[in-house]
């Protein structure tokens, strides 16, 4: 009987031989060959059998062997990745894509929307609460008013009034608002301040002016005029020596006052009335 014995049985392709000889590029079965190639020809203690190698041509044996294919995971080659030879651009928008269209990214998109809405609408009720939004108020006519009078008034309407300056007028009674700010008929929030101007109960004092080149009666009330003192004749004096209504004098509350006296620097309310004494 014949038998045909493989000559590779035991190798496998974890075996160190098959895998140094196809790092060296050689076909494992011809090495196998020419290292045990002696031995494979010795008889075989089988009776009536033969032993005659199939993995292996003598003819072809040196000829070079087309280098198996192997199923070890290890010595197959890897496929190339295209992604991985693809553009760092490319490999970046993908991966947006990929972020983009992934469920947790638009859950968190949904989550920042919600809060920034939640957290506008807050804003606009702190802010509605703060500043008095749609609760307004006319302001009224406090002009002419006695000052205390319309702080009353002003505070009915929770507003509050306060003076900002005093303005002294001929013939006004003082503390009376002359004017305010805002207009009448404006709308403020609440708690709005009104500034107010109002007479003062003090006239200032007036410099009165040197009579050098002005002492003529009608040239000295016009510069007076201009700071609101009247000046009125009390006296006449005859004096062959000037001409007529030459200022000789005064007399400011019952007292005289000589020219001298203004010349000097001599100061009187503003509004208040200055009697004179001229030449005839």
């Amino acid at each position: 009987m014949l038998s045909q014995v493989d000559a590779l049985p035991f190798l496998n392709a974890d075996h160190p031989l098959l895998a140094h000889a196809l790092l060296a590029g050689r076909n494992p079965a011809q090495v196998f060959q020419a290292m045990f190639a002696d031995h494979l020809k010795q008889a075989l203690p089988l009776q009536k059998t033969t032993f005659e190698p199939t993995m292996v041509n003598n003819e072809d044996e040196n000829k070079e062997v087309e280098q198996p294919i192997s199923n070890d995971p290890a010595l197959t080659p890897v496929p190339t990745d295209p992604d991985k030879e693809a553009s760092f651009f490319k490999r970046t928008l993908l991966a947006i894509k990929s972020f983009l269209g992934s469920p947790i990214f638009w859950k968190n998109v949904g989550g920042i929307i919600v809060a920034s809405l939640l957290l506008f609408g807050l804003t606009l009720f702190l802010l509605g609460r703060y500043t008095h939004h749609g609760s307004s108020y006319v302001v009224e006519d406090y002009i002419d008013m006695n000052f205390d009078d319309a702080k009353r008034k002003a505070r009915g309407k929770t507003l509050r009034a306060v003076v900002i300056d005093s303005i002294f007028l001929i013939g006004e009674a003082p503390n009376i608002v002359k004017d305010q700010d805002p207009k009448p008929g404006s709308k403020v929030k609440k708690r709005r301040t009104i500034y107010m101007w109002v007479t003062g109960g003090q006239a200032p004092e007036i410099l009165l002016p040197n009579l050098a080149g002005k002492d003529d009666f009608e040239t000295y009330r016009r510069e007076l005029e201009r700071r609101n003192v009247r000046l009125i004749i009390k006296e006449r004096k005859f004096d062959r020596k000037l001409q007529e209504n030459t200022l000789l004098g005064f007399y400011y509350r019952g007292d005289k006052i000589s020219t001298e006296m203004v010349n000097d620097g001599f100061k009187v309310v503003e509004g208040s009335t200055l009697e004179a004494i001229v030449s005839q």
